[in-house]
């Protein structure tokens, strides 16, 4: 299949070189435009997955399990490397049919219910490579406050370099003025921006959301603050 291109971008080939170049514990947040989650997501797992031999999980608040492995599988992704963690299906079916790699969670508000069972996935992957994905963090907030969702995200980071996986978690282009993109950005190793409009860390200074002090902000600090 063609790379994707989106903006004048070469998705497929930037993602590439990131993966290629980053070892276990590192985590890059990708800012998407509008409306492009799924095609890079998608793409993101077929390089992982059926490129670079990686196994790992992906943690859905935007889609449900049985929709993202109907949608992986017609563009050829390797579906046994891949557990989903479905926050979704539960907020509309009670009991909904046990699919093979998938983890249903209560609801959108059970965080540590994510967390636990990323504990548990990670002991049925095999491979030495292994990513998660985080595909929509900015729908934590419909759900959670906003210092509930800091300290989910900030756990989870901390669990991806503990842990050994490689870390992704995506933003949309409206939420990279929102206190949570600066908070996670300043957690990343990197920021990925794919957007028409380029918004990295800078630009968070520039905009006044983030001074130069509180750039230097660090998790340990973060993590006293709410003890």
């Amino acid at each position: 299949m063609p790379d994707l291109l989106i903006n004048d971008i070469n998705v497929s080939n930037l993602i590439r070189e990131r993966f290629q170049k980053k070892g276990a514990g590192w985590v890059g947040m990708i800012n998407l435009p509008s409306g492009k989650n799924v095609d890079i997501s998608a793409e993101a797992i077929k390089i992982l997955v059926n490129e670079l031999d990686y196994s790992g999980i992906y943690i859905s608040f935007n889609r449900t399990c049985g929709d993202l492995q109907t949608m992986f599988k017609s563009s050829g992704i390797k579906m046994d490397k891949i557990y989903f963690i479905d926050t979704i299906t539960k907020n509309t079916i009670l009991e909904p049919p046990p699919r093979e790699n998938c983890s249903y969670i209560e609801s959108t508000k059970a965080l540590t219910d994510i967390t636990i069972e990323v504990t548990k996935l990670k002991a049925k992957i095999k491979s030495e490579k292994k990513f998660l994905i985080f595909d929509s963090a900015p729908l934590l907030l419909v759900y959670n406050s906003l210092i509930r969702s800091e300290r989910f995200l900030h756990s989870l980071i901390q669990n991806i370099r503990s842990q050994g996986f490689i870390g992704i978690i995506f933003f949309f282009e409206a939420d990279a003025h929102s206190e949570l993109y600066t908070t996670v950005a300043e957690f990343s190793d990197e920021v990925i921006d794919i957007t028409s409009k380029k918004i990295g860390i800078e630009d968070i200074i520039k905009y006044k959301l983030l001074d130069l002090e509180q750039k230097k902000f660090s998790e340990k600090k973060f993590e006293e603050a709410f003890q």
